[in-house]
């Protein structure tokens, strides 16, 4: 991996690489709901929260993070520790097991050590959006929580509800600016949309989730919708819920002798 490739290893894990694209077509419809369909919705939202709450907000997985578009494809395989709502931590390793990259997520911040460079970058989510270019509101996504497949943390009062333009569900938003798609059928979330002030939206589908298991989580996170066709799909395999994981796990030292770079 080359030095590029290593300063644009955070972001790809927990960030679009590139400028996003223009708004677009809203996938949910602006009429009204029907009193039916408002109570139906309600009791869907109920039951995903209640299984939410009985689940353990933490898992861990094998995890292919893959970038593609016109110009490139690669992939990055690594260790994915997931904490909702708002810690990871992803390793790479070396075919003998030994840590090559480490990067953290823990509320507003992100550590990132390259171990091969003897470097340890620190610094807010926020400055690594503006060094990256990227909209300021991807520094306020639960990365956890758009993980894990869960609805959004970040509520405010009753959410407003629209029915899905192709039919899949039902659309909810807590005026975040996060949209979240409900399958009416299956009580899971498909897709959310997160949109900027200024119209830049971040998409995220959720293409697959784990069968026949007990608090599920999902298998295949894409996010498009970015400039050049770009695209990253996030494919979790081997997923085990951990419900001893606590913040201690999420946090690294300052390895001796790194050279520590504040963003």
């Amino acid at each position: 991996m080359n030095k590029i490739d290593r300063h644009l290893f955070p972001a790809l894990l927990f960030f679009t690489l590139l400028t996003l694209a223009g708004c677009s077509l809203t996938p949910w419809q602006q009429t009204s709901l029907s009193l039916n369909e408002q109570d139906e919705y309600q009791q869907i939202i109920h039951q995903i929260e209640t299984e939410e709450q009985q689940c353990s907000g933490g898992f861990d997985a094998d995890a292919l993070v893959t970038l593609n578009n016109s110009f490139q494809n690669k992939s990055i395989a690594g260790y994915l520790a997931v904490l909702a709502p708002d810690k990871i931590k992803f390793v790479v390793t070396t075919p003998l097991g030994q840590p090559f990259y480490i990067a953290t997520t823990f509320e507003n911040k992100y550590q990132f050590i390259d171990i091969p460079q003897r470097n340890y970058h620190q610094g807010t989510l926020l400055q690594l959006t503006s060094q990256f270019d990227l909209p300021t509101m991807l520094s306020q996504i639960d990365s956890a929580v758009l993980l894990s497949g869960m609805l959004s943390t970040k509520r405010s009062g009753l959410p407003t509800m629209y029915n899905d333009r192709q039919g899949r569900g039902f659309w909810i938003s807590w005026q975040t600016g996060d949209f979240t798609l409900i399958d009416s059928t299956n009580s899971r979330v498909l897709a959310r949309r997160v949109v900027s002030e200024d119209d830049e939206t971040v998409e995220i589908e959720y293409g697959e989730w784990q069968e026949n298991t007990t608090c599920a989580r999902p298998t295949s996170i894409i996010i498009s919708g970015l400039s050049y066709g770009s695209m990253i799909t996030i494919h979790l395999s081997k997923i085990q819920n951990q419900p001893l994981f606590n913040n201690t796990q999420f946090s690294v030292a300052v390895p001796k002798n790194f050279t520590l770079i504040s963003e």
